[in-house]
């Protein structure tokens, strides 16, 4: 669920208001792809995030999930990988308590294009960005 629209070949996201989730996944704008067939696979993105607005009702985050089941209403399972507006990134099992599988620090996203790729293959799971 989100808003997107298209500018410039880009689909980019906008959203002004925290959206109404239909998965218990905190409401967090997100596009879901994929099946369950899929058993070794990668999941990769260009993401660029312009500086934050004094307006922005959340800090800007993006992320990439591999391994997503959600099973009628239950918490979901997942890997995900995120990435903040500080160049902050985690890699972490989603919707969990339990502490992140590796973190780092990129620059800051700013203006520059950044590539995201998550790879699941077996039991490895591996993350890299730019």
């Amino acid at each position: 669920f989100g808003s997107f629209h298209v500018h410039g070949g880009v689909l980019r996201q906008l959203i002004t208001a925290q959206p109404a989730s239909w998965i218990p996944i905190s409401g967090v704008a997100s596009t879901l792809l994929g099946s369950k067939m899929w058993a070794d696979y990668s999941v990769k993105t260009t993401v660029r995030m312009p500086p934050a607005l004094p307006t922005d009702p959340w800090p800007r985050v993006t992320g990439l999930y591999a391994r997503f089941s959600q099973g009628g209403f239950h918490t979901p399972t997942a890997y995900e990988l995120s990435l903040n507006e500080l160049g902050l990134w985690n890699l972490t099992k989603a919707f969990t308590n339990d502490a992140p599988l590796a973190t780092g620090r990129t620059g800051p996203p700013g203006e520059a294009w950044h590539v995201m790729v998550l790879t699941v293959e077996g039991t490895t799971i591996s993350a890299s960005i730019d």
